[in-house]
């Protein structure tokens, strides 16, 4: 097989591809069949769509229950991650206040909830979306630092992304 996009045949199981988010009411009609419910748009998602990746956004807001951890993973393929959004209480909400504590027991709180993704192996990572009033600066560089500690000992990837252009530099990505 040629190289396509710089992945060979033996690496294109190492390819994930999803959208962010996948039950959205001006979906149907477009991507999903007129009156499909809710309740079977995860399943049309990776059974039609063939997708093997999902970023999951809710949990921004709050936080799945185990019913739902355990329905994502027994509903999902073999090959399929999930990468989730961290709770505000970790980017938006604890930072401004620098309760390093608190932010550790919200990102131990957060792991326990998804520890059935990771141990069957379908955690894909965390991802960190900071707001524009994120900016780099020392201080939020060590933050960064400690949450990466905190994600690292639950053995978990992280993801950031930045809104503000200050991390726009070099240093950010030495």
């Amino acid at each position: 097989m040629e190289m396509l996009f710089g992945f060979d045949e033996k690496k294109e199981e190492d390819l994930f591809v999803g959208t962010s988010g996948f039950s959205f009411p001006d979906w149907i009609g477009k991507v999903y069949p007129d009156g499909l419910s809710k309740g079977r748009m995860f399943d049309y998602y990776v059974k039609i769509w063939r997708f093997n990746a999902l970023e999951v956004n809710f949990t921004y807001y709050s936080s799945p229950s185990k019913r739902t951890i355990i329905s994502f993973l027994r509903r999902s393929p073999e090959n399929f991650m999930f990468i989730f959004k961290a709770p505000k209480l970790i980017t938006h909400d604890a930072w401004k206040k620098g309760e390093m504590e608190e932010v550790k027991k919200n990102i131990g709180d957060f792991l326990r909830i998804l520890e059935p993704l990771k141990s069957g192996g379908k955690l894909g990572g965390i991802l960190l979306q900071f707001p524009y009033s994120f900016k780099r600066s020392s201080a939020n560089i060590d933050y960064l630092g400690a949450v990466s500690t905190d994600f690292k000992d639950g053995n978990v990837d992280i993801f950031i992304e930045f809104r503000n252009v200050s991390w726009a530099v070099k240093d950010t990505f030495d």
